[in-house]
């Protein structure tokens, strides 16, 4: 019989395991959305029940005919994240290959993995049983608590009860860490997820405002260069702040009192050196040949790392003119 701590760290290196499963579970999560209930189930069970299976190749021997390993850790996390379905499933994958590696612990084993589905439909409708250390932790120990009685079906009832207290610090205490901290990672997982989700709509949502607003948007950095801009802006002469190129091909910016605006007054160039936000204010130009164009320009700092300012304007030479 293998020493309780020898017993538990073969148990313990079992867990690595668990990394590859965390990963897939990530992406069949990611895929939950578009797949049906029922399918999503199954496929969880499948995988899981694979892994469960994985375990068992490590043959770790504790009594004559009786191997341990993480299966049944696995058919809990598969229970209680897959549902129902994918508890029983990853039960009856679990189940059979045991039943296939013979031995006196056969009825024993197949017992243990039914106890294990079981306690994972448990936690499944046991809502937010991973959303706090606290609860994964009471709710693993509860866990291990139904897992434990398995042991009864080895030989008779007072050679399993022996085996059960022997193995319910070692065997108890693996089991425990990999339901927790299986647990808190997939849940990890899940919230990971959930947060790449909700900014891919972000960003879409973004994009369609950004493009769609009847403005001219830009977006620099904090340097006051060009990071982005959309389609109406692309149609809208652009203003260089830090070019004299105005000022040499004799064009004019003016304020709406038609007075010469030097670039060091440029509503950008005060929002980035002042870090504020400047509303409303009118911008023209005024061509050598008298031509004349207006812009109503609002301009506001971006509190993001290497972002600069945000600068909303539209076309107003239209009612500008009238107006005069």
């Amino acid at each position: 019989m293998v020493g309780e701590l020898a017993l538990f760290f073969a148990l313990f290196n079992n867990i690595a395991i668990f990394i590859a499963l965390i990963s897939l579970y990530s992406y069949l999560y990611n895929l939950s959305s578009p797949l049906n209930g029922i399918i999503r189930q199954f496929l969880t069970g499948l995988c899981f029940g694979l892994f469960a299976v994985g375990c068992m190749y490590a043959k770790i021997q504790v009594f004559e005919g009786v191997i341990v390993d993480q299966r049944n850790a696995i058919i809990v996390l598969s229970g209680a994240f897959g549902g129902p379905l994918a508890g029983f499933i990853s039960a009856v994958l679990a189940g059979f290959y045991r039943a296939h590696l013979g031995g006196s612990g056969v009825l024993a084993g197949v017992f243990g993995v039914i106890l294990a589905a079981s306690a994972g439909t448990l936690l499944y409708f046991w809502k937010d049983s991973f959303s706090s250390i606290t609860k994964a932790a009471f709710r693993s120990f509860i866990s291990v608590i139904i897992i434990l009685p398995g042991f009864l079906l080895v030989g008779d009832l007072q050679t399993g009860w022996n085996l059960m207290i022997d193995m319910s610090l070692p065997f108890g205490t693996a089991i425990f860490t990999g339901i927790f901290l299986g647990g808190l990672l997939l849940k990890r997982e899940e919230a990971r997820v959930q947060v790449e989700k909700s900014l891919a709509v972000s960003e879409e949502k973004y994009h369609v405002l950004f493009e769609s607003l009847p403005l001219g948007i830009i977006i620099t950095d904090k340097k006051g260069h060009v990071m982005q801009t959309n389609a109406l802006a692309a149609d809208l002469p652009a203003i260089d702040p830090y070019s004299r190129e105005t000022i040499d091909s004799g064009i004019r910016i003016v304020n709406s009192e038609r007075e010469v605006i030097l670039p060091s007054e440029y509503p950008e160039v005060l929002a980035l050196n002042e870090n504020r936000k400047i509303s409303n204010q009118e911008m023209g130009i005024v061509y050598p040949d008298g031509k004349e164009s207006w812009y109503n320009v609002t301009v506001a700092p971006i509190p993001l790392k290497d972002y600069g300012i945000g600068i909303g304007y539209n076309d107003i030479t239209e009612p500008k003119i009238t107006c005069r």
